[in-house]
């Protein structure tokens, strides 16, 4: 579960990374699906429940976490987030160490989101 700022928007921006859809649309929690699989979840950071601590102001999310996904069309996922004009951090490379190519980019949020395949 994330803490985002505006969940709509977080729920836009990851149904089009990834191309999935969203199962709950509400302004203070949802989720991301693929089928039956569950993604990620997304709640409102100004939101006090399940023990999410508020970070206070200035202070960034997501520090010392990475999410990774992994889809079966590296290419579409990385055209998609060039599209949304997510911040691409690493650009695609093959990995020889996980066998895999894989590209991070920093979600509205900042988190930092790694993508393989």
């Amino acid at each position: 579960m994330l803490m985002v700022e505006n969940v709509p928007a977080s729920a836009r921006w990851y149904c089009e990374l990834l191309g999935a859809d969203n199962d709950h649309e509400r302004d203070d929690f949802d989720q991301i699906v693929s089928g039956s699989n569950v993604l990620v979840m997304l709640h409102c950071i100004s939101e006090g429940e399940h023990g999410l601590m508020v970070p206070r102001e200035g202070e960034r999310r997501g520090v010392g976490c990475a999410l990774w996904f992994s889809t079966d069309d590296l290419p579409a996922v990385y055209r998609r987030a060039k599209n949304l004009g997510a911040d691409i951090l690493v650009e695609p490379w093959d990995n020889p160490r996980a066998g895999w190519e894989e590209f991070s980019v920093q979600d509205p949020d900042g988190y930092i989101i790694n993508l393989h395949s």
